[in-house]
């Protein structure tokens, strides 16, 4: 019986499978990037540097504690590393998501990016890479 609805759960999931559930363009191709090029070794390391490697001297890095502190604008891309490393760096990022400024954010678990781009619209995307 289990077999038989874990048959039924995947049959109907197939047209479903490759949108990750995303009607942005510039997300759907940032995060199928992101899966593409995930390494089987360290996946924080291998993940920010595909992020620099595309977007090149516009990426900060810096971790939670470090980026508490920065003020960025602009047309860059921050990547925070330990955004759930205490409540104070999650309560950051979780901020951080909701300004203005941001246009874009995605929560990796172990890392947040976050997009300060002008032609992007609002949205807060939590992936599992």
């Amino acid at each position: 019986m289990l077999l038989l609805l874990r048959i039924i759960r995947y049959v109907k999931g197939i047209g479903h499978s490759r949108g990750y559930g995303i009607q942005s363009p510039f997300a759907y191709n940032f995060i199928k990037a992101l899966r593409e090029n995930k390494a089987s070794g360290n996946k924080t390391e291998s993940l920010i540097n595909h992020i620099t490697a595309t977007y090149g001297e516009r990426v900060i890095i810096a971790d939670a504690t470090e980026a508490i502190h920065m003020h960025v604008n602009g047309n860059t891309v921050l990547v925070v590393k330990g955004i759930y490393q205490t409540k104070q760096t999650y309560n950051y990022w979780h901020d951080l998501c909701e300004s203005k400024r941001v246009t874009a954010s995605f929560d990796l678990y172990y890392l947040g990016v976050a997009f300060f781009e002008q032609g992007l619209s609002k949205k807060n995307y939590i992936v599992n890479c």
